[in-house]
């Protein structure tokens, strides 16, 4: 199934129905349409600027109901007061027979008054790439590929091999998979735009425009979920749920278990308070002031809500001696991203390692590199081997330096010469 925005006509109000048709009509007649004030609009909601005309529209977010005549006939005084081509009257609701008869006693008048009530507007919807849903409707859920056993095993051995300082052995040589998991986080993506113009009797003092903002709200307990996972995921293409690729793992997942209603309320408190902002400005008299800009419903639309899986991955690695539990994302094209720091992990101190932890050839520990005011790891000063501190031993040599060694070159040494680090207390 082709992705399409999907709009839950049960979770807006009259307002940003208007929005929504409002898309819709620009998409479908290509021109600009204009919202109109939205106290005392004297029957017309949008204005269509076509090639051939101006055109009126009225909005009217009614599903439970039906819109009679004299809805139409105040929308044909606002055509003929705005001197227009004709008008468009939109309900999500139906026609009674008086308002059919009279938009047909128009039309013999020359006058044309198109009806578009739930079933129409759902074909025009389709039209502009977008899905009208109403009562419960079942709506397509949506999901990421995820790689194949082969492919994952190659990601995961690349990363690795990036991150670890490793001698002689490169650390997907010293690393076997154990198995992976992948489970399915029922989320909400939410798309919004915003356009938030805040005066004062000093002028504008702040401005927030955004055109594609997005996030992800948890659909099992409405939190919004970290930064990270909108970045990651936004960019890659989403597939309708089941995806194909994901019939080897057999994945686990867990139910939606809050509506729309609720995550259009989470969403909206969530993007008031990304672009509310405290700003400074000057006064006419010279003063500094400081102001709380929020904006409010009316300043921006969520444009888009919908159901999608996001596959997390849990592996098991062993690396020598060391097992790691690992969770994190990953996509088909190569694109990989830990959600925890396990790998990178200090096993000497626990502490994560900020730059490329060395990797002991000798037990798998990741550890600091060596610096001036840490040992955490060494070089075997025979065969040049990375070691972490638990597995390095030395000998002094003639002036009184130490040789750090390998278990391997151990054997070339006196027993009685040998001596080994202390362990570092871990915090």
């Amino acid at each position: 199934m082709e992705e399409r925005e999907v709009v839950y006509l049960d979770s807006i109000d009259g307002f940003e129905f208007e929005r929504i048709c409002q898309r819709i009509l620009e998409r479908i007649h290509k021109c600009n349409v204009e919202d109109t004030v939205p106290v005392g609009d004297e029957g017309k909601d949008l204005l269509i600027h076509s090639p051939s005309g101006l055109i009126v529209v009225e909005c009217k977010h009614h599903p439970h109901s039906s819109i009679g005549r004299p809805v139409v006939q105040k929308l044909h005084s606002a055509v003929v007061s705005s001197n227009a081509r004709n008008g468009i009257l939109i309900t999500t609701g139906t026609f009674s027979k008086a308002a059919y008869e009279y938009a047909e006693k128009l039309r013999r008048m020359g006058v044309v008054i198109n009806l578009v009530d739930r079933a129409v507007l759902a074909d025009m919807a389709t039209k502009a790439g977008m899905m009208i849903v109403i009562d419960g409707q079942r709506v397509p859920v949506w999901s990421y590929d995820v790689s194949d056993k082969d492919r994952t095993e190659e990601m995961i051995s690349e990363y690795l091999d990036q991150l670890y300082v490793s001698h002689p052995v490169k650390p997907s040589k010293l690393t076997k998979i154990l198995g992976r998991d992948i489970d399915l986080i029922p989320t909400y993506e939410v798309q919004y735009s915003m356009n938030a113009v805040f005066e004062t009797n000093a002028g504008i003092i702040h401005r927030e425009t955004l055109t594609d903002g997005r996030f992800f709200v948890d659909g099992e307990r409405g939190r919004v979920l970290m930064p990270e996972l909108t970045r990651f995921f936004s960019p890659l293409p989403i597939r309708q749920h089941p995806v194909n690729s994901m019939n080897e793992w057999n994945p686990n997942s867990r139910a939606f278990s809050i509506g729309t209603s609720q995550v259009k309320e989470i969403a909206s408190n969530e993007i008031v308070n990304r672009h509310t902002k405290n700003v400074r400005y000057m006064g006419r008299n010279n003063q500094s002031y400081v102001k709380t800009c929020a904006p409010n419903s009316r300043q921006f639309t969520i444009t888009n809500i919908r159901q999608i899986y996001l596959p997390v991955n849990a592996s098991r690695i062993q690396t020598l001696e060391k097992h790691h539990d690992l969770r994190y994302l990953e996509h088909p094209s190569g694109k990989l991203t830990f959600l925890n720091d396990d790998l990178s992990l200090c096993g000497i101190c626990g502490k994560p390692v900020p730059g490329n932890p060395v990797l002991c050839n000798t037990c798998g520990t990741p550890a600091h590199p060596k610096s001036l005011f840490r040992a955490h790891s060494f070089r075997c000063g025979d065969c040049d081997k990375t070691l972490c501190r638990s597995c390095t031993a030395f000998v002094r040599n003639y002036l009184l330096f130490k040789h750090n060694l390998c278990r391997d070159c151990l054997t070339k040494y006196s027993s009685d010469r040998i001596r080994t680090y202390a362990p570092v207390a871990q915090s």
